[in-house]
């Protein structure tokens, strides 16, 4: 059914006499597709609650070892869950991709890889990054899937440094243990040596030796 015939015919009227200055039958389809489209347009971007809102905006990542592109993705709906709420998708991505790439960059995490990413974006080889959304998107999720792979390597090492340092403490308790047996040992036998020169001598000691008098 043609839109023109789903509006009400006052309203039709009116809309024919206040917005486009002529009569309704004058007026066509794609003319009326185009009015109420643009209801979806805001007249005024206010871009500054815009950017207040977007400072919450920050990549998850506390799932299991998330892949990369789960990173990108959820990071990018979270985005998008914004200017939704502001309805500014459509113009945004139309008007405003170097805004949104802005937008993506800062909520990018860990604080290490936002920080390389922000460094790369300044090479000059890296500045249509800047400017478009979907080709910035794809490169960091490829530098992202490195990063990941890097760090689980990091975190391995770490893992099995812990344990080496583990097993050296361990290692040098035992080592510590033995010493003091050994010391002990050799205090024993000497307190043992102590014993038989002293019953040695007992019977020949005198009463002046002994402080007897």
């Amino acid at each position: 059914m043609p839109v023109g015939a789903c509006i009400e015919s006052r309203t039709k009227r009116m809309v024919a006499r206040y917005e486009f200055n002529t009569a309704p039958h004058l007026i066509t389809e794609e003319q009326w597709i185009g009015y109420f489209m643009k209801a979806n347009t805001p007249s005024h971007v206010d871009y500054a609650s815009v950017d207040e809102a977007m400072k919450k905006l920050e990549m998850r990542t506390t799932w299991p070892e998330p892949e990369s592109e789960s990173r990108m993705m959820n990071l990018q709906a979270d985005l998008e869950a914004v200017l939704d709420q502001f309805n500014l998708t459509e113009v945004a991505f139309e008007h405003e991709q170097r805004r949104i790439v802005k937008y993506l960059a800062n909520a990018l995490a860990p604080a290490s890889f936002k920080a390389a990413i922000a460094t790369k974006l300044t090479l000059h080889e890296n500045k249509r990054y800047k400017n478009e959304v979907v080709p910035f998107c794809a490169w960091v999720t490829t530098l992202m899937r490195e990063f990941m792979t890097w760090e689980q390597a990091v975190r391995a090492v770490a893992t099995a440094g812990q344990s080496i340092a583990g097993l050296l403490a361990t290692m040098d308790n035992m080592v510590d243990a033995v010493t003091a047996a050994k010391d002990m040992r050799a205090a024993m036998v000497v307190t043992a040596a102590g014993y038989r020169e002293l019953a040695f001598r007992l019977p020949r000691l005198s009463r002046a030796e002994m402080n007897l008098d």
